[in-house]
């Protein structure tokens, strides 16, 4: 099975209506959250974050969504409530040991991980195969 430009971890960081925005969550400094994420990707050399519109799970904001594929092999693991600094930095370990590549998700993002509804994991699908976020 070969690889293709895709393959890797691709890292969805949900900044619209209501994740990332200091009108819901005041207390978060959602840009060094970005900067922190990017770093741990950038350190794995395996993956890419991209900036996506609503995926409309707002009640679980700041969402975040790690896909790891690998040929026809893919996994997606959705995670929501990303806000805290030890979860925040949980997720970012994680990322820069290669996320799914890695191992299991850690102990300390369990509580965050949660299955999506079917349109809003259709539209990471989507976000994941045809470049269309805003950032990456």
């Amino acid at each position: 099975m070969g690889t293709t430009e895709r393959d890797g971890v691709t890292v969805l960081v949900c900044r619209d209506c209501c994740c990332g925005t200091r009108r819901k969550h005041p207390g978060v400094d959602h840009d060094a959250q970005l900067e922190a994420i990017e770093a741990a990707v950038e350190q794995a050399g395996v993956g890419r974050v991209r900036i996506t519109g609503c995926l409309d799970v707002c009640e679980r904001s700041n969402v975040v969504v790690v896909r790891w594929q690998e040929g026809e092999r893919s996994q997606t693991v959705w995670l929501g409530e990303v806000l805290h600094r030890r979860r925040v930095e949980a997720l970012c370990g994680w990322l820069a040991a290669g996320g799914p590549r890695s191992g299991p998700l850690p102990a300390a993002l369990a509580l965050a991980r949660f299955v999506p509804p079917p349109k809003s994991a259709r539209t990471v699908d989507n976000a994941c195969q045809d470049d269309g976020c805003k950032r990456g």
